[in-house]
């Protein structure tokens, strides 16, 4: 498909000469006529990656756009595979990812390799895309696979066979689940992102837990592998959204019970969002200071109105709301039944609040609300 390939590194390549093979890789594991998982997949290459294996902040948006606006020109369901991140957590990514999704496309994500449980890095920490971990040939967790609240499943990233000879990473594991994700579409393309997604993990087959307790799942193409996942209820009807989180049960459902009661140490936090016309837009994240992770996150939403409710630990925490666009609606965050940050009638792109729980009060140490800045970071590869 040569109308759809581009190289937006300025090196004056062909968008089809991979100095480094990372891509090369990457798209013979998607969609390779020999070793690729959806043989019948038509590649779009982006080239957003020079030959030493960086690029910057905005040509790693620019790519993330450039097919979006592609897709949206042949009108075709597609799949964005991203094998690569940035070296700390960026706004601007994250909401490129944001634009993709509410334009109809999967975004497939690495995790990364750094053995931890960081949520710091784009665009894994977007709650938007599918973040995938990678596992060894025993079908546990490969060493170096970062792991935690932000991975949704794994897949295999050891030793992977492609015509460039065998890779390891997390970035040769996404391409597994992006070929997943393609032929889902294929089978059910009425499809949201979210329901791809969703689907994704419910038919993954649980493998254990991760250093942290959270419930692995390799992603697989055989389905129903741990309880029913339902198909689409008609041929051009979709099925109803799954309430299972994508996250282990940290997250709770938008209808949380009655009453709540947190232990010695905890601090109950409610948080309710009367979205404007556009809920899919919407997403949070609560990310505790003190342990470098993120805590809890949520959305994109369905509803008009949604209501959180779970427990944290005392300490130091930031929560942030994005919108894609300016947000009209408004939200109520509150600990121990006082309020501490509400959107005070919109904001214009996100809102971030700082705050610290004691056993005594919680208390907002700042606030901020504007349009997302860029942090000049540059994006590497795995």
């Amino acid at each position: 498909n040569s109308y759809c390939h581009s190289d937006l590194t300025g090196e004056g390549d062909s968008p089809l000469t991979d100095g480094n093979g990372h891509g090369t890789r990457v798209a013979d594991i998607a969609c390779g006529a020999t070793y690729g998982v959806a043989k019948n997949c038509k590649l779009c290459s982006v080239k957003i990656m020079n030959e030493s294996g960086w690029d910057t902040i905005e040509i790693f948006e620019n790519g993330i756009d450039f097919a979006v606006e592609n897709c949206a020109t042949v009108g075709a369901k597609c799949v964005i595979n991203i094998s690569m991140h940035t070296s700390s957590f960026n706004a601007d990514v994250n909401e490129a990812v944001l634009r993709a999704v509410n334009m109809g496309i999967v975004v497939v994500v690495e995790a990364a390799n750094w053995n931890n449980a960081n949520c710091d890095l784009s665009p894994a920490s977007s709650g938007n895309a599918i973040t995938v971990g990678a596992t060894d040939r025993t079908d546990g967790r490969w060493g170096y696979s970062n792991y935690g609240s932000c991975v949704n499943v794994y897949a295999p990233g050891t030793d992977i066979v492609t015509n460039l000879g065998p890779a390891s990473g997390t970035g040769y594991a996404s391409p597994h689940v992006a070929a997943i994700a393609a032929g889902i579409l294929a089978a059910y393309p009425t499809l949201t992102p979210q329901q791809v997604k969703n689907k994704i993990i419910d038919d993954a087959s649980i493998i254990g837990t991760d250093p942290t307790g959270f419930e692995m799942r390799l992603a697989n193409t055989a389905g129903d592998c741990n309880r029913p996942t339902p198909p689409p209820n008609a041929v051009g009807q979709t099925p109803p959204p799954s309430t299972k989180p994508t996250t282990p049960p940290s997250v709770t459902p938008s209808e949380p019970p009655s009453e709540l009661q947190c232990g010695t140490g905890e601090v109950k936090f409610e948080l309710e969002i009367s979205h404007d016309d556009f809920p899919e837009d919407t997403t949070w994240f609560l990310y505790s200071t003190d342990a470098d992770d993120e805590y809890h996150y949520g959305g994109p939403y369905l509803e008009e109105y949604t209501s959180e409710r779970f427990c944290i630990l005392f300490g130091s925490y930031l929560f942030r709301i994005d919108h894609y666009g300016e947000f009209t609606g408004n939200y109520t965050m509150k600990a121990n039944g006082e309020e501490i940050g509400s959107s005070e009638g919109g904001f214009e792109s996100y809102e971030e609040t700082d705050f610290v729980c004691d056993d005594v009060e919680c208390c907002v140490t700042t606030q901020s609300s504007a349009a997302a800045n860029s942090y000049g970071l540059v994006g590497q590869k795995d």
